[in-house]
């Protein structure tokens, strides 16, 4: 990972994303979609932006639970070496969709490589249904990948979204189960 990406300014101008055009709803229904751009930053960062992401991520993953998402994923959340966060931004400035990234180094063998679990991918209800969270990904992943990630883990309970977005369901093999 390149230093200057340890910082939210340098992520945001080194891979700034203008996504805009229709988003299908149906058959023959389009609803015209606002700009929006990708906004990266570490975990940890105090910055607006980041507390802006992990807002809307805790407004749905905490649901009304104390405590704090930084507490139970500190990785993720509080660590500006391993935590990746990312969120999509409209045209007002409003995180309308998030996610959060943990980076870590595999090791078989010989073989070295580092991986990003993906997971905590969030829309704001008020933006589901109009293809923001697959933005969202698409552009996390390729921020990921240019940042020297090799291979990318999504954990989900929706196997059905993800496999429309182009994820493949691992061998467990390859990740490990748990036991």
């Amino acid at each position: 990972m390149h230093r200057n990406s340890l910082r939210t300014q340098a992520i945001r101008s080194v891979y700034p994303v203008k996504i805009s055009g229709r988003a299908k709803l149906g058959k023959n229904k389009k609803r015209t979609t606002p700009d929006t751009y990708l906004l990266a930053c570490p975990g940890g960062s105090r910055s607006s932006e980041a507390r802006q992401i992990v807002r809307v991520i805790e407004a749905e993953f905490l649901k009304g639970r104390r405590g704090r998402l930084a507490h139970f994923y500190p990785e993720v959340f509080a660590s500006r070496e391993t935590g990746r966060l990312y969120g999509l931004v409209d045209a007002h400035g409003e995180v309308v969709a998030a996610l959060g990234a943990r980076l870590a180094k595999i090791r078989s063998g010989d073989a070295r490589m580092t991986a990003a679990m993906i997971g905590f991918v969030v829309t704001a209800p008020e933006h589901r249904g109009r293809g923001l969270g697959q933005r969202l990904m698409n552009g996390a992943a390729e921020h990921l990948r240019t940042s020297g990630v090799d291979l990318g883990v999504l954990w989900t309970r929706r196997n059905d979204l993800y496999l429309k977005a182009g994820w493949q369901i691992a061998d467990p093999t390859l990740v490990g189960t748990w036991r």
